[in-house]
C-alpha cells in the first residue's frame, strides 16, 4: 500500500485539490474508494468512509455539501435546506431520499437543470436570505426555505414548514426558555412572521405569488408541531371557526394552554402526537389536565396526529358537532365562556 495512504482522510467532503499538498493522487483516492477507506460523493468529491451518516436527512445534507463544491454557485434550497436547518416537513424521509435542490441566481446563460438527482432553479436570491450552515452547505435563510417548500402545497402540508420556520424566528428573538411569553407577545409574532411575508416576493414565481401570500397570512409560531399545522389547515378548509392556539386558561392550579380554544363555546381541541405520552406517568398526567379543562366548563375534543394525517375530514366532522352541540346547549341554556 502507498505510504501516502496513512493520512487520515477528512472527515468532511473534500476534493483532491484539498488534499493534494498532502502528496495524494488521484491515483490514491481510487484506491481508497476501493478498500473502503472512503466514499466518493459525487463526481471528484470524497469523505472518510467512516464519516458518512447513517441517518438519512444528515446523509442528504452531507451530499449536497458535495455538491456544492462541485458548483459554488449553487445556493441549497427548497427541500434541502429545510432538511439542513430542521424545519418540519410533511415527509421528511421522503424529502431525504430524493433529489438535492438548489437554486441559481438569474443569468443570459442560466437556466434550470432536473435530473441524476439534482433540481436547479433559477431564482434571485438576496444576500440576507442566505446563510451558511453549520455542515459547511450554503442554504436559503430559513424563511426563504420554508415559503419554496409552500409553494406547491397545499395549506395544511404548507403551514407544517411555515409554523416551523416561524417557532424558529420567535426562538431566535425571545429565548428558547421564553417560548410561552412569546406567545402572548403581538410583536414578537409579527415580527417572527415577517420574513416569510418578505420571502413571497423573491421565492415565488410571477404566477405563484397570490397562492404564496395567503398561506403565509396563516403562518403561526405558536403551533407547536407538525400535527398541530396540518390540524389548524384542515379547519381553515373545512370552515370551521378559528380557534385560539396556546391560548392561556387559569385554574386553582396553575396554568393551562391547550392546542386549540374555541371560548365562545367553550371547546377544546387536543393533537395527541406520538411521543407524547412515553410513560404511564405522562398519561396520567395528561388526564389530569383534561379533568381540569373540563372542570372549567371546557368540552375536550381529542385526535392523534396519525389521524389528522390520514382520516382529517373525521376529524374535522368531530369537531364541527362538538361546536355545534355547544352552540346548542349555549341557545337553551344561556351558557357564557368562563
Amino acid at each position: 500500500m502507498p505510504r501516502t495512504l496513512r493520512w487520515d482522510p477528512p472527515s468532511a467532503p473534500f476534493m483532491l485539490q484539498h488534499v493534494a499538498p498532502l502528496g495524494v493522487t488521484q491515483r490514491i483516492l481510487e484506491h481508497g474508494v476501493r478498500s473502503g477507506r472512503l466514499t466518493r460523493l459525487a463526481h471528484g468529491v470524497y469523505v472518510k468512509a467512516a464519516a458518512v451518516p447513517g441517518e438519512v436527512v444528515a446523509a442528504h445534507v452531507q451530499r449536497a455539501v458535495a455538491h456544492q463544491l462541485l458548483r459554488p454557485d449553487l445556493i441549497a434550497s427548497h427541500s434541502t435546506a429545510a432538511l439542513a436547518w430542521g424545519l418540519e416537513l410533511d415527509d421528511p424521509d421522503a424529502a431525504a431520499a430524493g433529489p438535492l435542490c438548489f437554486v441559481r441566481s438569474p443569468a443570459p446563460s442560466a437556466r434550470g437543470e432536473r435530473g441524476a438527482g439534482v433540481v436547479v432553479r433559477v431564482r434571485e436570491v438576496p444576500r440576507e436570505q442566505r446563510g451558511r450552515h453549520p455542515s459547511g452547505l450554503v442554504a436559503t435563510h430559513p424563511a426563504r426555505t420554508a415559503v419554496e417548500v409552500a409553494a406547491g402545497l397545499a395549506l395544511p402540508e404548507a403551514l407544517i414548514c411555515l409554523d416551523s420556520a416561524a417557532r424558529m424566528l420567535l426562538a431566535d428573538r425571545v429565548g428558547t426558555r421564553r417560548l410561552r411569553g412569546g406567545h402572548r407577545d403581538d410583536a414578537a409574532i409579527a415580527a417572527a412572521v415577517d420574513p416569510l411575508q418578505r420571502a413571497v416576493a423573491t421565492a415565488g414565481t410571477r404566477l405563484d405569488r397570490h397562492h404564496l401570500a395567503s398561506l403565509v397570512a396563516w403562518a403561526d409560531p405558536r403551533r407547536e408541531s407538525a400535527a398541530e399545522s396540518l390540524s389548524f389547515g384542515h379547519m381553515v378548509l373545512a370552515g370551521l371557526p378559528v380557534p385560539e392556539v396556546q391560548a392561556r386558561v387559569v385554574d386553582e392550579q396553575g396554568e393551562l394552554y391547550p392546542d386549540f380554544r374555541w371560548r365562545e363555546a367553550m371547546v377544546v381541541g387536543e393533537v395527541d402526537g406520538n411521543v407524547k405520552y412515553q410513560t404511564r406517568e405522562d398519561l396520567v398526567a395528561e388526564r389530569r389536565r383534561q379533568a381540569r379543562l373540563e372542570r372549567l366548563g371546557h368540552l375536550v375534543v381529542r385526535w392523534e396526529a396519525a389521524e389528522i394525517r390520514r382520516r382529517p375530514l373525521a376529524v374535522m366532522r368531530r369537531v364541527g358537532a362538538a361546536l355545534e352541540s355547544r352552540a346548542a346547549l349555549e341557545s337553551r341554556a344561556g351558557l357564557r365562556p368562563a
